[in-house]
């Protein structure tokens, strides 16, 4: 017969409502390392085969060329800063099959990790208990309330959503030299209604004023005749933006929309620039 390994168990005695007894065969599970772990119980997902546990930040669980064991790594290298200082133990999360993001909730912030493009972003304004998800629609329990999120809902709950991106700084590949850039160009895609907030700001200098773009087309829906245009193409749109960024070494947009009744896409930002002399 070939050769097998004989795992060791344990036996225990469950006895039912009708009083009869029966032996349940018990294996015993070891841990491989106790440094790390996961603190909020109840809270591991599996993200792509993988779990996700939580111990110092979010750490991936994946397996090795080792037999029972697996390789922890941390994943939230990016948010690590606003995580380190928080409860770990009360996170509350989830993972949004449909959406391929793992939510992680504590206090009233959510970090969202979206593991199909590998980005973080989060969301305020949010307590929940619970997350469930049914028929690819996120549900959320809080305190005496059950609520959901939509894309067609344009508001929190009446609120209007302030939606922020803001550019890391960027040094163009040339941190040594000086840039100046004139003009900038960003392309939003096509709805009946919407704008964008523009900014941006250089090492030496502050934000500046915000411009706003906007891309509006006719549709019988919230009809208003005050935003008429003759704009007619449904195709995305770039706007051309008149700006004057002298003598800076690092540079960043900022978009922003906090409309209670519009929702927008941006597809590209270009910042062409041109090169002047070394730093000094």
């Amino acid at each position: 017969f070939p050769s097998h390994d004989i795992l060791p168990y344990e036996t225990t005695t469950i006895t039912d409502n009708s009083g009869n007894s029966v032996n349940n065969a018990s294996f015993n599970v070891y841990e491989l390392n106790e440094e790390v772990g996961n603190v909020a119980e109840g809270q591991v997902q599996v993200v792509n085969n993988s779990p996700l546990s939580i111990y110092g930040g979010i750490r991936s669980w994946k397996s090795s060329t080792v037999r029972d064991q697996t390789n922890e790594e941390l994943i939230s290298q990016r948010v690590q800063d606003s995580l380190i200082d928080e409860d770990l133990t009360t996170a509350v999360t989830v993972n949004w099959k449909k959406k391929k993001e793992y939510w992680c909730n504590i206090g009233s912030v959510v970090w969202v990790y979206n593991y199909l493009n590998d980005t973080w972003y989060k969301f305020d304004n949010i307590t929940a208990s619970c997350f469930i998800e049914i028929d690819g629609v996120l549900y959320f329990g809080t305190d005496g309330t059950i609520e959901k999120f939509d894309d067609l809902y344009l508001t929190d709950n009446g609120t209007a959503i302030d939606a922020r991106w803001e550019m890391g700084f960027y040094d163009f590949d040339e941190e040594w030299l000086t840039k100046y850039m004139n003009n900038l160009w960003v392309s939003i895609g096509p709805q009946p209604s919407n704008s964008l907030d523009v900014q941006f700001a250089v090492n030496n200098d502050g934000l500046s004023d915000s411009q706003t773009i906007r891309y509006q087309l006719i549709t019988f829906q919230n009809l208003n005749f005050a935003n008429m245009s003759f704009q007619t193409s449904y195709n995305p749109q770039p706007f051309y933006l008149d700006i004057q960024a002298m003598g800076f070494c690092y540079f960043k947009v900022v978009l922003r929309n906090s409309s209670i009744s519009e929702t927008v896409t941006v597809l590209s930002i270009n910042m062409p620039v041109r090169y002047g002399g070394r730093v000094i």
